[in-house]
């Protein structure tokens, strides 16, 4: 089997519209039926309503309290859309920085889950997203774990990576398969 992987010279919000028409693309050459999409404010969400409808997509969040007590990330007016839409909304604690960073920022060290992630954003932050928001869809219910998807991450804003995995949920993470890469960025943000 031979396939194309995109690369693109820039990470970040950049390539959003060419990763929804890349994952469109896969997600229709494989008659896949789930799409899971990282955003954090809701504009990467509502652009992918061009692209997948709102049965076949999974928009995962940050958790309430990501960024302020008691309150999610979504901007009003695309939450609006989005829920006028139908789409399924997960807002969930990420996989790989849950109640770890308290204790790391308590006691110092570094836990496995932070360890998984800084090794998978080696390949790409993208990537690392995408990993972990199969995961925390998976977990919520959102998607099925015997059934390839399309899952799409970036980097702050936007997209820049999209991947067909076979999810899993949290406690089988090492069970996790990863297809394909369909497209992710060349270069990745410095790791701090």
């Amino acid at each position: 089997m031979k396939k194309n992987i995109t690369y693109f010279e820039k990470y970040g919000a950049v390539n959003t519209d060419k990763v929804l028409n890349l994952a469109k693309e896969r997600f229709l050459d494989l008659n896949l039926k789930h799409v899971v999409l990282a955003s954090s404010f809701g504009d990467t969400a509502v652009k992918a309503l061009k692209y997948f409808s709102s049965n076949e997509l999974c928009v995962v969040s940050s958790r309430y309290g990501y960024r302020n007590p008691g309150m999610h990330s979504l901007n009003e007016d695309n939450l609006d859309i989005l829920k006028k839409s139908g789409v399924k909304i997960v807002f969930q604690t990420h996989v790989f920085s849950g109640i770890d960073i308290a204790i790391s920022n308590l006691y110092g060290g570094i836990s496995f889950a932070q360890h998984t992630s800084n090794i998978l954003k080696m390949i790409g932050h993208g990537f690392k997203v995408c990993v972990e928001i199969a995961i925390m869809a998976a977990d919520s219910g959102c998607i099925p774990v015997n059934q390839e998807i399309i899952s799409i991450g970036g980097n702050v804003r936007g997209a820049d990576t999209a991947l067909v995995v076979l999810p899993v949920h949290s406690n089988r993470l090492l069970d996790m398969q990863i297809k394909e890469i369909v497209c992710m960025p060349r270069v990745r943000r410095a790791i701090s």
